[in-house]
């Protein structure tokens, strides 16, 4: 299914939300299709720009109601141009905007798990020679995760990511020494699902951190210049 080309989730706040012209086609309970002219040009937006928009979009607006603790909204809209309530049926389009946290774990998977949370390039160029590197190497550690679940009939975001990387990085050293044998072959399809990742639907966590980290003034200053002012103090 075009979820990713076609789906573009949108949360508003019903109690403002002023988009419900008096024409609006109702389908169901929550769900309507409304059209939408195109406004006034942004001033960020150029002239070239601003022609190529259609002069009108017709949306389908669904409502979304959430019944869990830990939940911050208790109540938003969900905008789509899956017109199609057929097709695309209105739970599933809610379901699909909560799938969104899947986007959070992937990115703590990149950010920590990669160490990139803290880039450790000095010039732009090296800069995004790191971020392409880093984002390779997690595109080939998805493969590989892909591979054994289509081997082995498991449900990818069911195999841990931590044991695939640590898979490879190992891997990609012994073939380097003994080259590619049957045995390291069997073992790389074998081991990414050995073991499964907890069930966490509706999993709900405090925002807090278990770990208190060192309490350590930031370094406002160059090093050379704190170490000359340490070495004048003493």
């Amino acid at each position: 299914m075009p979820v990713s080309n076609n789906l573009n989730p949108r949360p508003l706040n019903l109690r403002n939300f002023k988009d419900h012209p008096a024409d609006a086609i109702r389908l169901r309970e929550g769900e309507r299709l409304v059209t939408w002219t195109l406004p006034a040009r942004p001033s960020w937006m150029s002239k070239e720009e601003y022609k190529q928009q259609p002069a009108t979009l017709e949306l389908r607006l669904i409502d979304v109601n959430v019944h869990r603790n830990g939940f911050r909204p208790s109540q938003f809209t969900v905008t789509t141009t899956m017109t199609d309530d057929e097709q695309y049926s209105g739970n599933w389009i809610r379901s699909i905007y909560e799938s969104r946290w899947l986007v959070e774990l992937d990115i703590r998977s990149i950010k920590c798990s990669l160490n990139m949370d803290i880039l450790r390039a000095k010039t732009p160029a090296m800069v995004r020679t790191e971020l392409w590197s880093c984002l390779l190497a997690y595109n080939l550690i998805r493969l590989k995760m892909l591979q054994s679940c289509a081997v082995s009939g498991r449900d990818p975001r069911s195999v841990s990511f931590t044991t695939t990387m640590q898979l490879l990085a190992t891997n990609w050293l012994l073939c380097a020494v003994v080259g590619v044998t049957s045995e390291l072959a069997t073992l790389a399809q074998s081991v990414p699902i050995r073991q499964r990742v907890g069930q966490r639907d509706g999993r709900t966590e405090p925002r807090v951190n278990k770990r208190r980290p060192k309490v350590l003034a930031l370094m406002q200053k160059p090093r050379h210049q704190l170490r000359k002012e340490l070495k004048a103090a003493a």
